[in-house]
């Protein structure tokens, strides 16, 4: 083996320093493109967003994916929300069905992940819950007359 100068040894030194730190930067970038590549790997058509279920209702969660799998979540993302369905997509299209029977009355979010070339991908849709079908929900209108209330008295 060549013995190197102080000076070649140095410029070596700086040389790997500098390949490390390309490196680096290529490990680190390579991620956000794999994730912008996929942007459009993912779309929800069903439920719109703030569609309207209440308890007892099949609510279908579809749309279509470039992904290989298909998972879906309610009010909190992956390994904190409530895990409602997963699917292997044979072609592009996908549906889940999920049938609430204890949903608060309110706004809640679906978390829906499609697995992309090793990547997971994600969108969020939100939607609203009467609660249980019991429940009316309408808006309120300022005319709507109430069962407790007595009947007016005629003279």
């Amino acid at each position: 083996m060549a013995h190197l100068s102080a000076q070649s040894l140095e410029h070596l030194k700086r040389s790997l320093r500098v390949v490390l730190v390309a490196t680096a930067l290529v490990a680190a970038v390579i991620p956000s493109l794999r994730v912008a590549a996929h942007a459009d790997a993912l779309h929800i058509e069903t439920p719109a967003p703030n569609a309207t279920v209440s308890n007892g209702d099949m609510l279908v969660i579809g749309g279509w994916t470039t992904g290989s799998r298909v998972d879906a979540y309610l009010d909190g993302p992956a390994g904190i929300g409530l895990g409602i369905g997963s699917t292997v997509v044979a072609q592009s299209g996908f549906e889940l069905a999920f049938q609430p029977m204890d949903l608060s009355a309110g706004v809640h979010t679906l978390y829906v992940y499609s697995l992309v070339e090793g990547s997971w991908i994600s969108r969020t849709v939100p939607i609203m819950s009467r609660g249980n079908h019991d429940v009316p929900f309408e808006p309120a209108t300022g005319n709507e007359s109430r069962d407790d209330e007595p009947e007016a008295l005629e003279f």
